[in-house]
């Protein structure tokens, strides 16, 4: 039970500093389509081009050319969702582009990073599922593990670039 506090606590805290944020909905829909787009890019990513695992003990299905579909994947939402929703009055400079992106890339990352996390710890515990609220999906952490990981970045982000997308 002592082991959620530093797997739950920043994610909290990050949901609690984006609820102070003048577009809350945006931001957490934002945050989840980040995440649900890297999963997705990753799972077929992985499934058409898979060759290289990326941790064989922890996780087998997972792979490298996964990893990279689920960071395209992240980043062609960055990409669409900014050219719709960024202030009118911004110049979008090619070092802020580069910043949505690179910011981006490290939600992916990092969602990438928390899931590993959490499948480490079935493997330790010899457990195949977190749980069956959801049956065939791992249970409820698989669904949220990455998201738990991703949402302190997101929102140390969106610290450093609200301006851009108020």
């Amino acid at each position: 039970m002592l082991i959620g506090l530093p797997l739950f606590l920043p994610g909290w805290i990050a949901f609690a500093l984006l609820r102070d944020e003048p577009y809350f909905a945006f931001h957490i829909l934002f945050m989840l389509g980040l995440v649900a787009s890297a999963d997705i890019g990753a799972y077929f990513a992985g499934r058409h081009f898979g060759r290289h695992k990326l941790a064989s003990e922890v996780s087998p299905n997972k792979t490298w050319e996964g990893v990279a579909g689920g960071l395209a994947g992240a980043c062609l939402l960055m990409v669409m969702i900014s050219l719709l929703f960024i202030n009118p009055r911004i110049s979008m400079t090619p070092t802020l582009w580069l910043s949505l992106v690179g910011a981006a890339l490290c939600i992916a990352a990092v969602s990438v990073v928390g899931d590993l996390f959490e499948s480490m710890f079935k493997r330790f515990r010899n457990v195949k599922d977190s749980g069956n609220i959801l049956p065939g999906h791992g249970g409820m952490l698989d669904r949220i593990d990455g998201l738990t990981a991703a949402a302190p970045i997101y929102a140390l982000f969106v610290l450093v670039l609200s301006p851009v997308f108020s």
